[in-house]
């Protein structure tokens, strides 16, 4: 075999393995900022507020759960109490609005909690509470 003709291949091999090199570390940068924005958990904008009405609530009423200030869009998860979790979305303002059965047999002060549906991290968006007054006895 021709010593030149070695070497002309090894020289092709070479470049085609730096430019794939080049390729890869191309792609990777590119894709490190949207990687990273879909890594970390979700941040409040501070202007989140949530509410229930009525409140107080007796057991068996509806009750029903609002929200503004949210992004447009957004689908939530709300945790209601222990055991209580509710869904919905914002709509073009930034508001929601759920409901259920209120269940509380002993009267207590409850707890609401606002996430965004998918976000693993349960980043608390808004917390809110409410009384229930249980089961007339």
């Amino acid at each position: 075999m021709d010593i030149n003709k070695s070497g002309t291949a090894t020289r092709r091999s070479c470049a085609l393995a730096v430019a794939l090199a080049v390729v890869l570390l191309i792609s990777a940068l590119s894709a490190a900022p949207a990687l990273a924005a879909k890594g970390g958990p979700d941040r409040a904008t501070g202007s989140e507020r949530c509410w229930a009405d009525p409140n107080p609530v007796d057991d068996g009423q509806q009750l029903k759960i609002f929200g503004s200030g949210f992004k447009t869009g957004q689908s939530l998860i709300i945790f209601v109490g222990e055991g209580g979790i509710l869904l919905t979305s914002t709509d073009s303002l930034g508001f929601f609005s759920a409901w259920e059965w209120a269940a509380f047999r002993d009267p207590a002060t409850i707890t609401v909690k606002v996430v965004r549906s998918g976000d693993r991290h349960k980043t608390v968006l808004a917390t809110c509470s409410f009384q229930a007054n249980g089961s007339p006895r």
